[in-house]
């Protein structure tokens, strides 16, 4: 939260800050994992074999992520983003019943609270295994998307809906300069009249990227 205050004096006044945090599921899946995992093998048995104590769980976090979000709030964020990066590891009802339910429990408290209620709510969701016009509901202000997700029919869907956020592969930003350059200028020429876009990776940028790739993708951004 100190982070928050400190960031917000070094930005200009007009320039928003977004605070984030992982969803429910995804910080269920990190903490019955243990760390991260290629397979969550462990967090998809203990998933099948205690369903009702994961969902206990759930709702701890739930009630955490409330707390956490609405601190970052009071320190000054501007907008909120939930990150649910673990979203691909769950399929039709299953994501419903452990990822999207209590994800709508943290918008509903967030909603809900006179501090958070007028703060825009940016959703990710990775990859997942049912479409993104399917997933959004109404607390929700902006969908940011995955890499794989086709930026140009969802924009077609989502226009005078939702804001978008979005979803250059970050492995672009290992190749050379000119291909960065080209490749963001195709998301924002897409994007260009769209009413309420936020440009931006399409997942986590990864540690082996250079800063100077991304000052290259953020000049092609500006230009």
């Amino acid at each position: 939260f100190k982070a928050v205050e400190e960031t917000k004096k070094q930005l200009p006044k007009d320039l928003p800050l977004i605070g984030f945090c992982g969803s429910p599921w995804t910080l269920a899946a990190y903490s019955i994992e243990g760390g991260g995992s290629k397979d969550f093998n462990k967090t998809k048995s203990f998933m099948k074999e205690y369903p009702n104590e994961l969902r206990e769980f759930l709702e701890i976090l739930s009630n955490a992520c409330y707390e956490y979000l609405k601190q970052q709030v009071l320190s000054g964020v501007n907008a909120l983003q939930i990150f649910d990066s673990w979203a691909d590891l769950l399929s039709g009802k299953d994501l419903d019943d452990f990822s999207l339910q209590y994800t709508q429990i943290l918008t509903n408290q967030l909603k809900a609270d006179p501090i958070t209620s007028n703060i825009p709510i940016i959703l990710f969701e990775k990859a997942p295994k049912k479409k993104i016009t399917e997933l959004v509901f109404k607390d929700i202000s902006c969908m940011s998307l995955h890499w794989q997700e086709n930026i140009k029919t969802i924009a077609k869907d989502f226009k005078n809906k939702y804001a978008i956020q979005g979803n250059l592969n970050p492995h672009i930003l290992l190749e050379p300069d000119e291909l960065i350059w080209n490749e963001t200028q195709k998301i924002c020429t897409i994007m260009n009249k769209y009413p309420g876009f936020i440009f931006n990776l399409g997942h986590g940028i990864t540690p082996d990227i250079k800063p100077d790739k991304v000052k290259v993708m953020i000049d092609a951004i500006r230009e």
